[in-house]
């Protein structure tokens, strides 16, 4: 394989796809001159590349030029086997607008294997057409795809230098490194147009079927883990006060339904928390034991690292965030603290006090959702907490992160 791609070797690529609608006019290619009615016409000069299209005869492109030989040849490729690159986005908008779009096009979930795929992609998430060439090319700075006959290869070139890359043998795997580096590199940087507007999908209303005291007492016990807590819950028969009367916290059911946590000191007794559902002070009761490690220190927000949304945002799309797999509540809670999530944001313990995502372990399953309003949204169930931990990193990254700066 040749350093930078060629005109024979283009032609040759162009045959294998059975396409004969241009023509190379190269002397020094031994290429004679072939005028066709519809179709990219190169030209070389003996200096440079010209590259025009011509339909009925008609030109109908401006003539371009090119300096080296293998950028018009990536260009003839993308003009006979590709498609026009998206329009230029008109006006200046603030970038963080751009930034939080494409953030919820969630293009870390993609998977293009194909090259016309990964076009629709680029497409759909506003890629300027200037920032990578689908054809290869030695173009300065842009990440390019390149097919060569004897397989595939990404590479970008830097002060005229190509990168060494070992080359692919399969377009699948060739596309899906191209892509894990324009999303990890390039795309937060890639100002230059706005990405197709995304449908909106509302999320299904779950009826409300909160934790009870009994269950979370029970989900509790199969844990190993109890609090040094108080119980007295008369509507379920519970009477269980901490021993002593001094340094000692109680959770008591009141007469009309509500609910507080009431703790003692030196004779007196102060009222710690307030719940008006018993799902809310239930989840309270286990919440200590796995939300303690998610507390995110302010350090640790993003407001420290960048003082504009954009910035922020940023800041947190480098930090990769999709490539985290926590599969278990203390590596959730950990992830949680250490990429700058809130602690108000989230709760690893259910309940429906206030708005935000919500991991819950229920005693037949564990569920993930959103709370808005005192609605539960988008319920998913799992059988396990890995899958339940998993899924709600994904929502965290995919739906809660971008939220939080877009207020």
């Amino acid at each position: 394989m040749t350093a930078e791609l060629t005109v024979h070797e283009t032609i040759a690529l162009l045959q294998q796809h059975g396409r004969t609608d241009y023509s190379i006019w190269s002397e020094r290619n031994g290429l004679p001159l072939r005028r066709i009615d519809t179709g990219w016409q190169v030209t070389d000069t003996g200096h440079d590349w010209l590259l025009y299209r011509t339909e009925g005869g008609e030109r109908v492109t401006q003539y371009r030029c090119y300096t080296s030989e293998s950028q018009v040849c990536a260009e003839l490729l993308a003009g006979v086997l590709g498609a026009p690159p998206p329009p230029p986005r008109p006006g200046a908008e603030a970038a963080f607008d751009t930034l939080l779009a494409r953030w919820r096009h969630t293009p870390w979930r993609l998977r293009p294997a194909t090259r016309a795929q990964l076009r629709d992609a680029l497409a759909r998430l506003g890629v300027p057409g200037s920032a990578y060439s689908l054809h290869g090319g030695a173009f300065e700075g842009r990440l390019c795809l390149e097919q060569r006959t004897e397989g595939w290869r990404v590479h970008r070139v830097r002060s005229g230098r190509t990168e060494p890359l070992t080359p692919w043998t399969t377009e699948p795997s060739a596309c899906a490194e191209f892509w894990r580096r324009l999303v990890d590199e390039d795309l937060p940087t890639l100002l230059g147009a706005d990405p197709a507007a995304l449908p909106t999908r509302p999320e299904p209303v779950a009826a409300p079927d909160d934790l009870t005291i009994p269950e979370a007492l029970a989900i509790l016990n199969r844990s190993g883990s109890r609090p040094p807590l108080g119980l007295l819950a008369p509507s379920h028969g519970i009477h269980q006060p901490m021993p002593g009367g001094d340094d000692v916290a109680n959770l008591h059911e009141l007469p009309d339904g509500h609910w507080e946590l009431r703790y003692t000191e030196r004779g007196q007794t102060s009222v710690q928390a307030s719940y008006t559902r018993e799902g809310d002070a239930a989840a309270d009761l286990i919440a200590p034991h796995y939300s303690a490690p998610g507390i995110a220190s302010p350090d640790r927000h993003a407001d420290r690292f960048a003082p504009t949304r954009y910035e922020q945002l940023l800041h947190h799309w480098r930090q990769h965030p999709w490539h985290t797999s926590p599969s278990s509540i203390q590596e959730l809670a950990i992830a949680l603290r250490d990429f700058g999530f809130p602690y108000d944001s989230y709760r690893l313990a259910g309940g429906r006090a206030a708005d935000g995502l919500r991991l819950a372990e229920r005693l037949d399953s564990w569920r993930v959702y959103r709370v808005r309003d005192g609605e539960v949204l988008g319920e998913t169930r799992h059988a396990t907490a890995g899958q339940a931990c998993a899924e709600f990193w994904r929502r965290a990254v995919d739906e809660l992160l971008p939220g939080l700066f877009a207020r």
